[in-house]
């Protein structure tokens, strides 16, 4: 299969290198390894990245990349472009992949209508969320703008989910129940390279101190504001010594939530119970996923799909507290599953959930090995060929409608 994808990230080449900052572009470039074809059209900045480094340089043959001007212009320079290719090269690919309703895969995507082609969408979590969340601290006016685009893109995502044209991990709930059967869940975070042969969570020689970790980008919507307060209750409920990890580095526009976090531990009494590490490296991630009692995931909205630390997670036997949003209520729909789900913004439920992993050894041990017997469903090679297949059979029930005949 020949697969055209969309994705409006950035990469940036130097010294004949090639890097992105994008953990998502460089999932989508592993397809390569899959597909006869893969070519990928993203934008290519000349500006340093400002986040970190991912060398993609292995994978420059498959990027198709867009001199991105400032602003708007930018945007149209990419539409100008795919343009182009959609009226040149339909010999060359089976379809074409857009990667979240970005404005410029709508666009996009109706360019590829008329032309023909058959199109699908990945939708990672629920965009239109994140784009709310991304503007409504941002004065009055880009609030009630990103209100408006925001409900917008809802009505746009339901639209195309309906038309079976989307394969996602994220929340489905808010598309009617008679279409769900057309959308496609597949997991995206899936694990690249080999995991351990035997569970070794269960072969871990105990320190005594019940490590819980949070491993996350510092985002209010990914409220480790109430996971504190959970801590700061479940040190009150258990005589065993308690620690939580949060891993993790706010974007520019959140570093007043980060100092906040700081402060809450404070005024709870628990800053000496709570390690904020910053961003680390991939071999200390590693670290804190060896070392780690449980993995909290405490998501208060269905903006996301299911995040790589949980398969992480349970790649290595660690048990997930998660909350019921996105993605990890259908992946952990099963109580055999690996997690435990508890309410959003609950943290007296994250401390019961808690509780229970440090009193009871045995049911801690049943869900790390259920976790990691449900993580050989989610590697590599068994996620992105289904992912593809999925794909594939997508754009098919799209040609079929575009033709009137569906």
């Amino acid at each position: 299969m020949k697969a055209l994808v969309f994705y409006p990230g950035f990469i940036r080449r130097a010294n004949g290198e090639c890097f992105t900052s994008s953990i998502q572009l460089k999932s989508i470039l592993l397809w390569s390894e899959y597909l006869d074809t893969l070519k990928v059209v993203t934008y290519e900045s000349g500006d340093e990245l400002v986040e970190h480094r991912i060398d993609i340089s292995e994978f420059a043959d498959c990027l198709l990349p867009v001199k991105a001007r400032k602003g708007w212009r930018g945007i149209v320079d990419f539409v100008r472009h795919a343009r182009h290719l959609l009226e040149t090269s339909r010999a060359n690919f089976d379809y074409i992949v857009l990667f979240d309703p970005y404005l410029e895969n709508q666009v996009v995507h109706r360019c590829a209508r008329r032309a023909g082609w058959p199109a699908v969408y990945r939708m990672t979590g629920r965009y239109d969320l994140w784009v709310y969340y991304s503007l409504k601290d941002r004065g009055l006016i880009m609030q009630i703008l990103g209100k408006i685009y925001s409900r917008y893109l809802r009505w746009y995502q339901s639209k195309v989910m309906k038309q079976g044209l989307v394969v996602t991990d994220g929340d489905m709930d808010f598309v009617p129940a008679t279409y769900r059967d057309k959308i496609g869940f597949v997991v995206e975070s899936q694990l690249a390279g080999e995991r351990p042969v035997e569970n070794p969570y269960l072969h871990r020689v105990s320190d005594d101190v019940f490590r819980i970790l949070s491993l996350s980008r510092i985002h209010p919507a990914k409220g480790i504001d109430c996971l504190i307060r959970a801590i700061a209750i479940l040190r009150n409920k258990v005589a065993s010594q308690l620690l939580l990890d949060i891993v993790g580095e706010p974007a520019a526009a959140y570093h007043d939530y980060y100092d906040y976090l700081k402060k809450l531990a404070t005024e709870l009494g628990v800053a000496d119970l709570v390690v904020f590490h910053g961003w680390v490296t991939f071999e200390e991630r590693e670290r804190y996923l060896s070392t780690a009692s449980v993995l909290v995931v405490p998501s208060t909205d269905d903006a996301d799909g299911v995040p790589k630390t949980v398969i992480e997670a349970m790649a290595v036997g660690i048990p997930v507290v998660a909350s019921r949003v996105g993605g990890m209520k259908y992946l952990f729909a099963d109580t055999d599953s690996g997690g435990i789900l508890v309410p959003r913004n609950d943290p007296t439920a994250i401390t019961v959930a808690c509780a229970e992993l440090m009193a009871d050894n045995n049911k801690a041990s049943q869900i790390s090995d259920s976790g990691y017997r449900h993580a050989a469903s989610l590697t590599q090679d068994v996620v992105i060929p289904e992912l593809l297949r999925q794909f594939a059979k997508r754009s098919t029930i799209y040609v079929l409608s575009f033709t009137g005949t569906h």
